[in-house]
C-alpha cells in the first residue's frame, strides 16, 4: 500500500479552489428529513418522533388441576429504516413471539424472525435470523440478514466460538448467501462493519477488524483488506470513475483511501497538525467535487475535493446540561460533533452531526444527534444547527415512554451538582441517521 499527498491520490477528480471558511449561524434553507430510530421502538423525523413497533400480547386459560395460564407475546421491533427519494418507506425489524406457561414455569416456544415493511405493509420472512441493514441500490433496496452459528471451535477458556453468515434479499426475491466470517483463535476475531454500499451489483464493507481499518468486497469480509497498521477504522465509501474511495481515520486523523484492484493509496485530509484529532465519517459527490464530512478538533467539518472548506467553528451551540438515570450524579453537555450524514444538494449541504459529551470516559459515554445546514453560496459559508435531540427531549417537542423519564430523583439532589426536581432520562441508543431529499428537490 502507497501513501501519497492528497493531490495525487485524487487526481481522477476535477478540482476547484476550495476556500476554507468558518461557519456562522445565521442560515435559512429549504427543509429536508433527518431520520433515525430511537431505542429500536421510535421513529424520528425532523422533530416528530412516531411509535412504530407493534406489540401483542395474547393469552389462554385452561383448567387442569387448578388453573393454568399460557401467555403469548407477539413484538414486530425494527431495526433499521429507510426513505428514498421519492418518499417510499423501508422498515426492516425483527418479529419476535414468546410463549410462557405458567405450569411448567418457563417459555415453550420462541419464535425470532425477520420482517420487512415497505408503504406500510409487513411481511415476515420465515428465517431464523437477524435483521441488520437496509442498503439502498440504484433500482432495488437490499435487506441484510444475519445468521449465527456455531464454528465447533472453542476458545482458550473452553468456550463455544461463533460466526455469521450474511444473507441479502430485496422484495419479491429470495434471500441469498453474501458473505460469512466466524471468530476464530487463529485467525482473529469478527470485522465490525460500518457501512455498506453496492458498487457494480456487488456489496462493499467498511468498518475495523481488531481495531484496524478495513475494506472488502462483502464475499471476503473473513479476509478483508488491512489499509492501516494503525489504530484507526473506515465509514463511508463510494465509487468515483474507475476508483473507489474511502474516508475513515488512521491514528486518529482523517484520511481517505483510493482504491482501484489491488492498489491501494491513502492520503491525509488537511490539516496535517498531529496534535489536532479529525475523522472523516460521510463521503458525496455532487458533479465533479466531492465532499466528506467528518470533524477536526472538536468541530464538524466539510472538506471538499481533499481541501478543507467549512468548519462549525461556534460548535457547540449550547451547554445545556442533561442527566441519566444510570448516573444521576454527572451532569452531561455537548463537548464535540462529528458529520456521520452528509447530503449535498445545489449550494446546500444537509448534516446529522453526532455529539460527544462531557465528561466522555468509561461509564459516561452519551452521544446525541442533531442536524447541521450549511450554505455555500455565501462567503463565508454560513449554518444553522437544527433539531437538537437534547432540546427537543427537555422542551418537549418530542415524548418517548413513560419510563423514560425519572422525575422524582429530586431526593438525590446534590447543591451545586445536580438541580433540584430535574428530569433524568434513561440512555438512548440509535440507528445510523439517514437524509432524505425529497423535500427539498420539490422546490
Amino acid at each position: 500500500m502507497k501513501t501519497r499527498n492528497t493531490l495525487s491520490v485524487l487526481s481522477t477528480m476535477l478540482f476547484v479552489a476550495a476556500l476554507f471558511c468558518s461557519c456562522n449561524p445565521d442560515l435559512q434553507v429549504s427543509d429536508v428529513q433527518y431520520y433515525y430510530l430511537l431505542n429500536n421502538n421510535y421513529l424520528l423525523t425532523n422533530n416528530r418522533c412516531t411509535f412504530i413497533g407493534d406489540t401483542m400480547t395474547e393469552y389462554a386459560i385452561w383448567q387442569e388441576s387448578g388453573s393454568r395460564y399460557i401467555f403469548r407475546i407477539e413484538d414486530y421491533v425494527p431495526f433499521d429504516y429507510f426513505i428514498d427519494d421519492n418518499g417510499n418507506t423501508y422498515e426492516f425489524g425483527q418479529h419476535i413471539i414468546n410463549q410462557y406457561d405458567s405450569a411448567v414455569h418457563k417459555h415453550t416456544n420462541r419464535l425470532y424472525e425477520p420482517y420487512i415493511e415497505i408503504n406500510g405493509e409487513k411481511k415476515i420472512i420465515p428465517i431464523e435470523g437477524e435483521a441488520k441493514y437496509i442498503v439502498p441500490g440504484k433500482k432495488d433496496v437490499y435487506f441484510i440478514i444475519q445468521e449465527l452459528y456455531e464454528t465447533g471451535e472453542l476458545d482458550r477458556l473452553g468456550n463455544k466460538m461463533y460466526g455469521y453468515n450474511y444473507l441479502a434479499f430485496s422484495e419479491g426475491k429470495q434471500p441469498e448467501k453474501i458473505g460469512s466470517q466466524s471468530s476464530s483463535e487463529i485467525g482473529g476475531k469478527l470485522a465490525t462493519i460500518k457501512n455498506i454500499k453496492i458498487i457494480d451489483d456487488d456489496f462493499y464493507i467498511v468498518g475495523t477488524r481488531e481495531n484496524y481499518p478495513i475494506f472488502c468486497s462483502f464475499k471476503d469480509i473473513a479476509t478483508p483488506y488491512i489499509l492501516s497498521l494503525n489504530l484507526g477504522a473506515t465509514y463511508d465509501l463510494m465509487k468515483v470513475d474507475t476508483t473507489i474511495l474511502v474516508c475513515g481515520n488512521d491514528a486518529n486523523h482523517a484520511c481517505i483511501w483510493s482504491i482501484s484492484g489491488s492498489n491501494i493509496e491513502q492520503a491525509m485530509l488537511p490539516p496535517a497538525d498531529e496534535n489536532l484529532p479529525s475523522n472523516a465519517c460521510s463521503i458525496d459527490k455532487v458533479g465533479n467535487d466531492i465532499y466528506i464530512g467528518g470533524r477536526i478538533g472538536t468541530k464538524p467539518a466539510i472538506w471538499k475535493n481533499g481541501e478543507v472548506f467549512a468548519i462549525y467553528e461556534e460548535f457547540p451551540p449550547h451547554q445545556n446540561p442533561y442527566y441519566l438515570y444510570y448516573r444521576p450524579d454527572v451532569r452531561f453537555t455537548y463537548h464535540s460533533g462529528c458529520i456521520q450524514a452528509l447530503r449535498v444538494y445545489g449550494n446546500k449541504a444537509y448534516s446529522i452531526v453526532v455529539t460527544e459529551n462531557t465528561p466522555n470516559s468509561v461509564g459516561y459515554i452519551d452521544n446525541k444527534l442533531m442536524a447541521v445546514e450549511w450554505d455555500f453560496s455565501k462567503d463565508p459559508v454560513t449554518c444553522q444547527y437544527r433539531y437538537d435531540l437534547v432540546e427537543m427531549l427537555r422542551d418537549g417537542s418530542i415524548y418517548l415512554y413513560k419510563s423514560f423519564y425519572h422525575d422524582n430523583l429530586y431526593t438525590q439532589w446534590v447543591p451545586g451538582l445536580i438541580e433540584p426536581y430535574e428530569t433524568y432520562w434513561d440512555k438512548l441508543e440509535y440507528t445510523h441517521p439517514r437524509i432524505a431529499l425529497q423535500y427539498v428537490k420539490d422546490k
